[in-house]
This record gives structure tokens, C-alpha cells and sequence, in this order.
């Protein structure tokens, strides 16, 4: 009988943790996600035993990756609890009203759409896969500057990273400082980054705001000196669509 070497211990567990990374990444592909989490699992398990048999110049990415894939599956996670209890909630949905929004309409700023189910909110989640371009990020700013003065106290951002590595840099710098910003106004701004295809706004109080476009429904302002350059309600719109439901 013969001992096996460090090598192919070494060999052994990162080779096999990378096969479980893999196919932790094709099942979540294909949303097998409960399976996926699994993969995620074991194969950080495997990684990790690999860590001090590596050479030492390679431990630092080798625990970046590790990191990365433990993000991801908590990630994962998460997106099971939320699907369960959109789920749920579903069957308990009562559409309250449906408004259809014309290309170039105005009157429609997120005051005058979010504020009558705002009275007694103290947390909102946001699910908006698209949060990343700078317009984007304004959008979701002025979102916050209105929870901000309408008394919320929590918010909870649901999107999806970009796939360009300094896309997704900006886009992370840029709610990093919208985070900072309302911790200072009593706001807890909390952003979550998932692969999601769903758009709406769930208060606390019971309130679901489901739109077409997510927040991104303001078309340009026509000059930078335009009416609508800074009050949103005087800005056109897109064409969308704005459905409220209230949770029996």
C-alpha cells in the first residue's frame, strides 16, 4: 500500500471542486437552483481543503474565487426564499388598478405614482434587474430621495450585474455612494445582486407597484434646458404599463 502523494491530493480537491463549480454553474443556468446550491456547496468545501496545498502566490485567488462562488450561492438562496414567497403571495394578490402610460405622456414622477401606498410604509424591496446604467442609478436615487422624505426607513434593492467587467465596477461605485448618502438621512439602503427578470416595488404595508418598464420609465428630457430637465412630472414617458395589487 502506498500513500498518496501531496500533489494528487492537492490535484485531487481542486479538480473536483472545479468540476462541482461547473456543474454548479450549468445547473444554475438552467435554474435548477436548489441542485446548483448543492454543487456550490461541496465544491467550496473541496476548494477550500485545496487552499493550503496550493502554492502560496496562487492562495490569494484561489480565496477570491472561493468568495465569489459562496456570494453566489448565497445569492441563490435568497432568490429561493424570495420566488416561495412571491409565490405566495401571488395567490393572495388583489389587483387594485392597472394605469397604460402613452409614449410622451407626462404627470407620472414617482411621487405621484408611489405616494398613496406610501402613507404608513416603513420598508420597500425593489426588484429591478436594471439598475446599472447612469440613468438608471439617477432613477433609483431620486426613488430613494422620495422614501427618504415620505418616511421609509429601509430599502431593499433587487437587480442584476452587469456583464462588463467596468460596467459592473460603476455600477457597484455608484450605489456603493447612494448607500453611503442615505445612511446619513436615517436611510438603510440594502442592494442585492441576483439574476432576476422581475420588475416591481412591494411595500411593507401591503402595497405592490408592478411596472412594465421597472423604474426605468422616463424617456430624455428633449434639451438639457426642457421642462421635465428636472421636475420628473413634467417629463414624457415611455409606454408602459403600471398595475397595483394589494395583499389580502
Amino acid at each position: 500500500f502506498r500513500w498518496p502523494c501531496a500533489s494528487c491530493l492537492m490535484a485531487s480537491h481542486l479538480d473536483s471542486g472545479r468540476s462541482l463549480i461547473v456543474k454548479a454553474t450549468e445547473l444554475h443556468r438552467a435554474d435548477n437552483l436548489e441542485a446548483a446550491i448543492q454543487c456550490y456547496i461541496e465544491g467550496i468545501s473541496l476548494l477550500t481543503l485545496a487552499i493550503p496545498e496550493v502554492p502560496e502566490s496562487k492562495r490569494g485567488t484561489l480565496r477570491e474565487k472561493i468568495d465569489v462562488y459562496f456570494r453566489t450561492a448565497e445569492d441563490l438562496k435568497d432568490r429561493i426564499k424570495r420566488e416561495k414567497a412571491a409565490s405566495t403571495h401571488a395567490a393572495q394578490r388583489r389587483r387594485e388598478t392597472s394605469i397604460a402610460i402613452q409614449q410622451g405622456q407626462t404627470g407620472f414622477s414617482y411621487d405621484t405614482v408611489f405616494r398613496p401606498y406610501m402613507a404608513t410604509a416603513k420598508a420597500v424591496t425593489v426588484v429591478d434587474p436594471y439598475v446599472r446604467a447612469h440613468h438608471q442609478l439617477l432613477n433609483f436615487l431620486r426613488f430613494c430621495e422620495l422614501c427618504a422624505v415620505r418616511g421609509v426607513v429601509a430599502i431593499t434593492l433587487v437587480t442584476s450585474q452587469s456583464d462588463d467587467a467596468q460596467d459592473a465596477r460603476e455600477q457597484r461605485e455608484g450605489l456603493e455612494d447612494i448607500v453611503a448618502s442615505a445612511r446619513q438621512h436615517g436611510l438603510t439602503v440594502t442592494v442585492s445582486y441576483t439574476a432576476t427578470h422581475d420588475r416591481e416595488i412591494v411595500f411593507d404595508n401591503g402595497w405592490i407597484v408592478k411596472i412594465g418598464r421597472g423604474l426605468d420609465y422616463f424617456d430624455k428630457a428633449p434639451t438639457k434646458y426642457s421642462l421635465g430637465a428636472m421636475d420628473m412630472n413634467l417629463r414624457p414617458c415611455r409606454p408602459t404599463s403600471i398595475d397595483v395589487f394589494r395583499l389580502e
